[in-house]
């Protein structure tokens, strides 16, 4: 889920900030909560480190971003 809303957050416009910045708060939301959830799905953290990685270079946030990508 957050991948795709993540890729709908890039498709939008670029002069629509504030839908995109919307869809990729939620984005970031649900990725936080596949990774609280990890212990459950452990095939799908990865992934969930990656999307939270993602978030965080979109928000400018590049240290976070490389913490995560290398949890991933």
């Amino acid at each position: 889920l957050s991948t795709s809303l993540r890729k709908h957050a890039f498709s939008l416009p670029g002069h629509d900030t504030w839908k995109r910045e919307s869809a990729m708060k939620e984005a970031k939301q649900i990725a936080r909560s596949a990774i609280r959830l990890g212990r459950i799905c452990q095939n799908d953290l990865p992934r969930a480190w990656r999307e939270m990685a993602i978030a965080y270079a979109f928000e400018g946030k590049y240290r976070r971003s490389s913490r995560c990508l290398q949890k991933s």
